[in-house]
C-alpha cells in the first residue's frame, strides 16, 4: 500500500479513480480504463474537454497508511494536469467528495495530456522525522488518466501482449487495456487479456521484426 522507493519519505500509491464522464462540444466521448480517445478533436483551434472524476480512496485511509492513526494533518485531494506538448500545467482540487470536474482548453493541450490523481498536504507535517512541508503529494495512482488528442498511429505495428486481467486489477470483462508512454513519443502497448487469447489470437495480425 506503501509506495517509498522513488520518495524519501512513505507515500500511499495505491489511490483508485472513477472517470464519470469526459464530452468535448457537447459530444461524449468515451473512456476505455484509464484511456481517453480524443483524436477526433485534432485540428480544432478552440473548444474545451469536460472530465469528471472522482478520486475513491477516502483521505483518512491515506493519512493512516502515512502517518499513523493519531496524525491529523491538512489533506487536499486534486488532479495535477500536464502536457508536456504545450507544457501546460495545472492542479485541479477535489470537493469533499473527492470529485473533480477539469475544463481543459483546446488552446493548452496539444498530443498526449496526463491527469494525476494526488493528495497533497494544506499544512506543514512530519513523517519519520520529516518536516513536510504544504504542496507536498504523499499519495498518488498507480497510473495517470491519459487523454491522446493528436497523436496519429495510422500504420504503426503495436506492441501487442496477452496479459492476466485479474492478476494486473484491470476489468476482468475488458477485452484490452492500452498502455501509453509518458511523453507520447513512442508506440502505445496494447494489453489484451489473456482469458480471450484462444478465440482471439488466430485474427491478429503479426509483423515480422
Amino acid at each position: 500500500m506503501i509506495r517509498a522507493e522513488a520518495w524519501p519519505f512513505p507515500v500511499y500509491g495505491e489511490l483508485t479513480c472513477r472517470i464519470d464522464s469526459v464530452s468535448a462540444g457537447g459530444i461524449a466521448l468515451e473512456p476505455t480504463g484509464y484511456f481517453i480517445d480524443a483524436r477526433s478533436l485534432r485540428g480544432q483551434g478552440s473548444g474545451t474537454i469536460h472530465v469528471a472524476l472522482v478520486i475513491e480512496t477516502p483521505v483518512q485511509i491515506v493519512i493512516t497508511s502515512v502517518f499513523g492513526t493519531d496524525a491529523q494533518p491538512g489533506i487536499q485531494a486534486g488532479v495535477k494536469v500536464l502536457c508536456e506538448g504545450s507544457k501546460f500545467r495545472a492542479f485541479r482540487p477535489c470537493d469533499a467528495k473527492g470529485r473533480a470536474v477539469l475544463e481543459l482548453d483546446l488552446k493548452n493541450l496539444e498530443g498526449i495530456v496526463q491527469l494525476d490523481p494526488v493528495m497533497v498536504l494544506t499544512s506543514e507535517a512530519e513523517v519519520e522525522e520529516m518536516k513536510l512541508a504544504p504542496g507536498t503529494v504523499i499519495a498518488t495512482a498507480p497510473e495517470p488518466v491519459r487523454i491522446v488528442i493528436d497523436q496519429s498511429l495510422t500504420g504503426d505495428a503495436l506492441d501487442v501482449q496477452w496479459v492476466d486481467f485479474n492478476e494486473k486489477q484491470y476489468p476482468p470483462d475488458a477485452f484490452f487495456h492500452v498502455v501509453l508512454p509518458p511523453a507520447g513519443d513512442e508506440t502505445p502497448v496494447v494489453l489484451l487479456n489473456a482469458c480471450f487469447r484462444k478465440e482471439i489470437e488466430p485474427v491478429i495480425i503479426v509483423v515480422p521484426t
